[in-house]
């Protein structure tokens, strides 16, 4: 009685696998699903992309800079993708505390520079002399590319 009830279950799993398979779709013969295609609005339509990277020492100056530029787009109606925290360029330097005698010794310094990336998408010709008159703190640079 009991190796009966086993085998009606191994047969109802047996039909719901293959039941699974047959619906999905698959691209290859490994059974994995097809991959999605990511659509590009902005090729498809054509508009223009106001790519801006903000480079600073300090993450607080990156994100008020941030803040600043998107605040000027949407008042002048413009829509904004991020600000997108792109990875932290970290360069370490070692320096000997002294040239002779204590070769063993010496200090480690680190420099810091954060990254974020903005997306403008249809800027108007009035947001470039709005971003020229933003006042930007020491130790941020902005790279502005089409």
């Amino acid at each position: 009685m009991r190796r009966g009830t086993l085998d009606k279950k191994k047969a109802l799993r047996s039909t719901k696998r293959q039941k699974e398979l047959s619906t999905k779709k698959t691209t290859s013969k490994t059974n994995q699903p097809p991959k999605k295609t990511e659509k590009k609005e902005n090729k498809e339509n054509n508009t223009l992309v106001l790519k801006i990277k903000i480079k600073a020492y300090d993450y607080k100056t990156a994100d008020i800079v941030s803040q600043k530029i998107i605040d000027n787009a949407l008042r002048l109606n413009a829509s904004i993708k991020g600000p997108i925290p792109l990875p932290t360029e970290i360069s370490r330097i070692s320096v000997n505390r002294s040239t002779f005698v204590h070769k063993s010794s010496g200090d480690q310094f680190e420099m810091r520079i954060h990254k974020r990336l903005l997306y403008v998408l249809n800027p108007k010709p009035e947001l470039a002399n709005s971003l020229s008159q933003i006042s930007i703190p020491r130790g941020v640079e902005i790279e502005i590319s089409y």
